[in-house]
């Protein structure tokens, strides 16, 4: 999508009339712009120990990336895997959760697993895969990762996009949601002129019709990926109404996502 070529896009699967949304939704804000915060700086993680000694003693939940055809998307699984052995950085896993997480696994794949705590994820490469004894040995690199929970999100099917609708500096702009949960989402986009901190107005429009209004969206974080394009996490803040239905999505669309992923 382009900003600038809003008009080739299908409003009418949008909203009745796109102008009346936004006229209707947004508040006219020219007098009442907010000053930019300061872009957020990573908080830099000091561990004194091992990233090894991280890991839980039994079971630890590894975060999966499965690619699931029939949507052409690629989707992310928890999966809990029963720890056999630790040898400094190289940790061998059994008995996953789910049996069909052996077909989403290869050699040299990335894979993340769950410290202790529950507070970081920690990096690793897969080494070797014995399907046999349903083994894989998994070897750690590299620096834990904070991970911030509340912002585990779900991704969305892209053949049922979820829209989202915003006024950037009195601008229409419309990008197709990548993942959310109750909290937060993503969408990839061309470079706008917003950073962390930032407040504005969006709509959700969701595959069946319905359309939630967030009057103060907020920016999370930007990040920047390739051929020039940006990712933007956006906070959601909205009723408990509102919020039920995200719920009730959510459950559907995680229960849609391991259907498929047992049909692999």
């Amino acid at each position: 999508m382009k900003e600038e070529n809003l008009s080739s896009l299908s409003f009418n699967e949008l909203t009745d009339s796109l102008d009346e949304v936004i006229d209707s939704l947004f508040i006219d804000d020219d007098d009442k712009k907010e000053e930019r915060k300061e872009e957020k700086k990573a908080n830099k993680i000091e561990i004194e120990t091992e990233i090894w000694e991280l890991l839980p003693k039994d079971k630890v939940t590894a975060k999966v990336k499965c690619f699931l055809k029939s949507e052409e998307t690629e989707v992310e699984v928890d999966v809990s895997f029963k720890i056999d052995s630790i040898d400094g950085n190289k940790i061998t896993l059994s008995s996953p959760s789910f049996v069909f997480v052996w077909k989403c696994l290869e050699k040299g794949k990335d894979i993340l697993l769950l410290s202790k705590d529950g507070n970081y994820l920690l990096k690793g490469k897969v080494e070797e895969i014995n399907l046999r004894k349903e083994t894989l040995v998994v070897s750690l690199y590299g620096e834990a990762i904070r991970y911030p929970r509340q912002l585990f999100r779900v991704e969305v099917n892209p053949k049922e996009p979820i829209y989202i609708v915003m006024k950037i500096e009195n601008k229409p702009v419309v990008a197709v949601v990548k993942d959310i949960n109750e909290e937060a989402c993503s969408f990839v986009y061309t470079p706008l002129p917003l950073l962390p901190g930032d407040v504005f107005g969006a709509v959700l429009r969701f595959p069946d019709g319905k359309k939630i209004a967030i009057p103060n969206a907020e920016v999370l974080t930007v990040r920047r990926i390739n051929d020039g394009l940006r990712l933007y996490v956006i906070k959601i803040k909205v009723n408990e109404a509102e919020r039920a239905y995200l719920r009730k999505f959510l459950i559907e669309r995680q229960r849609e996502i391991l259907r498929k992923l047992r049909e692999l």
